[in-house]
C-alpha cells in the first residue's frame, strides 16, 4: 500500500481561458453513447434528442450512479435489442476549466420508463445506470481470512474485487483477524470502515467509502474535513449585475448561486436520543468475565479532531450539560479477549462505536443545497465556502454583511452533474457542516 498524504485537491484558481465559458450551463461533451449486447451503439447527442443526463455521487453511497433520458425517433433502442447487459460510455467538460474530459463507464440497470413521445412521434427513453464496480460486484462476493490492519485489508480486497483502484487508502492501526462469511464486496468494505481508526488520530473512526469522478477513496469525515476551500459560492439574492468584462467578475458569475434551500440546521432531540453530545459503552469479556466502561464527550472529541468549521454546536459552559450526561445514550457488548493469536482484542467495540457514531450523525448536522452552473472539477468530498449576505440593512458599514448562520465552510457531501437540453450544464450540491463559524454564548451571558 503506498504511503498515505492527506491528499486534498488544488484550490481554486482562475481557470486556463473562461473567455471560452460562455454562460450559465455552457458544457462540451464529447461523448454519450450506449452499447448493446449485440455490438450496435447509439450516440444519444446526435442519433436522438437528449432531454436530460444525471450522473451522481454522494459521501454516503459506495457507487455511482445516475439516469439518462432521451426521444427515440427511430426505434434505435430496439435494434441495440437492450436487455440489461448494456453500457454508457459518458465524456464532458466545462469549457475553459482544467481542459481535461470528465471520462465513466456505467451499467445499464433498467428502464425506469418507457412511454409514447408527447409529440405522438417516436418515444421517450429513461434508462438508470450504476458504475461499473457496482454492476460487476453484485456477481462477486469476498470469502476467506484477512489479517493486518483494516486499510491493509480493504486495500487487498480492493485490488481483487474492483476493477478501479483506490485512489484514496487513508491508513488506519490497529491489527486484526476476520473471516470474511461470502459476502458482497460493499458490505464487506462497509463493515470493515465502521471499524477503523486512523493511524494518525485514534480520535478519527470515521471512515468511508465512496466514489466520485477521480475514482474510489476510503477515508475519513475529519481528513476530509482539514481541507481548504476549493471555491467560493456567492448568493445573489437581488440578481445585481455582474461586470464580466474582468477575469474577477467572470469567475465571480461561474460561482453564483442560482437556488439555494435549506435541508437541515440541527436537531437536538434526536442528536442527544442518538448520543452524538454524551454516550456510555460498557464491554463484557466472555472469556474472563471483566467488564470495563467507556464514556464520550462530545467537546472533548471535538478538541481532538478536525471539523469543517472552528467551533463546536453547543456551548462549551451550558447548564444543560449535554455533553456530561451520558446516561442519554447507553451501549453495552460482548467481547473475547485473546480470540486471534498475537491480537489482544479482535473487536475493539469501545474504541471506535462512540466515536464514528458521533462523528457520521452531527457530520450533516446542518446542511443545505444549492445549484450552479456546471465545473467538471468539483467532487463529492471537495470543501467549498459560501458567502450569503445578510437580509438586514447594513447602513453604517460596522455590521458584517455576511450571514453568519449560512456563510462559511462546508463540505461536499452529495453531488448531482445534470445536462439538460434547456438548461444546460448544472450541478446540485448538499452541503454540509459538523460545526459553526462562530461560538456560541455560554448560558447565563
Amino acid at each position: 500500500m503506498p504511503d498515505y498524504e492527506s491528499k486534498h485537491r488544488e484550490e481554486f484558481v482562475k481557470p486556463k481561458d473562461l473567455t471560452r465559458w460562455t454562460g450559465f450551463g455552457d458544457y462540451a461533451m464529447e461523448e454519450l453513447v450506449l452499447f448493446g449486447p449485440n455490438k450496435l451503439a447509439i450516440d444519444i447527442v446526435n442519433q436522438t434528442g437528449l432531454i436530460n443526463l444525471v450522473v451522481s455521487e454522494s459521501l454516503y453511497q459506495n457507487f455511482m450512479y445516475g439516469e439518462v433520458k432521451f426521444l427515440d425517433f427511430a426505434n434505435l433502442t430496439d435494434r441495440l435489442e437492450l436487455n440489461g447487459q448494456d453500457y454508457i460510455q459518458i465524456s464532458f467538460t466545462t469549457p475553459g476549466m482544467s481542459g481535461i474530459m470528465v471520462k465513466k463507464k456505467f451499467y445499464v440497470t433498467n428502464y425506469n420508463q418507457l412511454q409514447l413521445a408527447y409529440t405522438g412521434k417516436g418515444k421517450e427513453v429513461t434508462l438508470g445506470f450504476i458504475s461499473e464496480d457496482a454492476y460487476l460486484s453484485m456477481q462477486s462476493k469476498v470469502q476467506g481470512s484477512y489479517k493486518g490492519t483494516i486499510s491493509e485489508i480493504v486495500s487487498k480486497i480492493a485490488e481483487s474485487k474492483l476493477s478501479n483502484p483506490l485512489v484514496t487508502i487513508q491508513p488506519t492501526t490497529n491489527a486484526h483477524s476476520f473471516i470474511i462469511p461470502n459476502w458482497g464486496t460493499y458490505k464487506t468494505m462497509n463493515w470493515l470502515a465502521k471499524r477503523a481508526v486512523s493511524a494518525s488520530n485514534i480520535e478519527d473512526c470515521s471512515f468511508l467509502l465512496y466514489e466520485n469522478m477521480d475514482g474510489y477513496h476510503f477515508q475519513s469525515l475529519h481528513d476530509l474535513a482539514s481541507g481548504s476551500p476549493l471555491v467560493e459560492y456567492n448568493y445573489n439574492q437581488s440578481n445585481l449585475p455582474v461586470d464580466i468584462s474582468t477575469d474577477e467578475g467572470l469567475v465571480k458569475k461561474f460561482c453564483q448561486i442560482e437556488d439555494l434551500k435549506f435541508n437541515r440546521h440541527f436537531d437536538k432531540v434526536k442528536e442527544i436520543d442518538n448520543g452524538v453530545y454524551a454516550s456510555e459503552i460498557v464491554s463484557l469479556d466472555l472469556v474472563t468475565k471483566e467488564y470495563s466502561s467507556r464514556q464520550f464527550d462530545y467537546l472533548e472529541h471535538f478538541d481532538k479532531t478536525d471539523s469543517v468549521e472552528t467551533h463546536p454546536l453547543i456551548a462549551r459552559d451550558s447548564n444543560l450539560n449535554v455533553n456530561k450526561n451520558v446516561q442519554s445514550n447507553f451501549n453495552f457488548v460482548g467481547t473475547s479477549s485473546l480470540s486471534q493469536d498475537g491480537i489482544d482484542d479482535n473487536f475493539r467495540y469501545s474504541d471506535f462505536t462512540l466515536k464514528r457514531r458521533s462523528s457520521i450523525l452531527r457530520a450533516r448536522s446542518s446542511s443545505l443545497s444549492i445549484i450552479v452552473s456546471g465545473d467538471s472539477n468539483r467532487r463529492v468530498g471537495d470543501v467549498v465556502s459560501l458567502d450569503v449576505p445578510k437580509l438586514e440593512p447594513i447602513e453604517d458599514g460596522s455590521l458584517d454583511p455576511k450571514d453568519r448562520m449560512l456563510s462559511g465552510r462546508y463540505l461536499v457531501t452529495s453531488l448531482q452533474h445534470v445536462i439538460n437540453k434547456e438548461k444546460g450544464y448544472t450541478i446540485r450540491l448538499e452541503l454540509s457542516r459538523d460545526s459553526l463559524p462562530f461560538e456560541f454564548m455560554n448560558a447565563g451571558d
